[in-house]
């Protein structure tokens, strides 16, 4: 089953990216939204979504070739979507500029690997 699942290819600058985010959101997310089991269940998610590429990570390799579950999909995109929209609204510096490019060439991968999976 594994074998049909779309393979996602990333680099090993692009997992510490992710890993980043993982961190950024889960922080946000115990800081500004009241705990609800939607809340807690998101970050359930990201931890393991989290721990996955730290395992991953650990081959340390260049490049990497994962291949995801429906729910990690789902995970990863949600991640990339609502970081796009912190990073989006901090104040306006070359380094917000940066971080917003980064953020959306990552979802933009992530968008054309699974689009046959699920909508954006």
């Amino acid at each position: 089953m594994m074998a049909t699942l779309p393979v996602l290819r990333l680099h090993c600058s692009q997992i510490e990216q992710i890993l980043g985010y993982c961190a950024a959101f889960r922080s946000s997310l115990w800081q500004n939204t009241l705990p609800t089991p939607e809340r807690n269940q998101t970050l359930r998610r990201m931890q393991m979504l989290q721990a996955r590429l730290e395992k991953v990570q650990e081959q340390r390799q260049e490049e990497y070739t994962l291949s995801l579950t429906d729910e990690e999909q789902h995970t990863l995109k949600h991640l990339l979507t609502e970081m796009l929209r912190l990073v989006s609204s901090s104040p306006s510096s070359q380094q917000r500029t940066q971080q917003v490019a980064e953020v959306a060439e990552l979802r933009v991968l992530v968008e054309r690997t699974f689009r046959r999976t699920q909508a954006f």
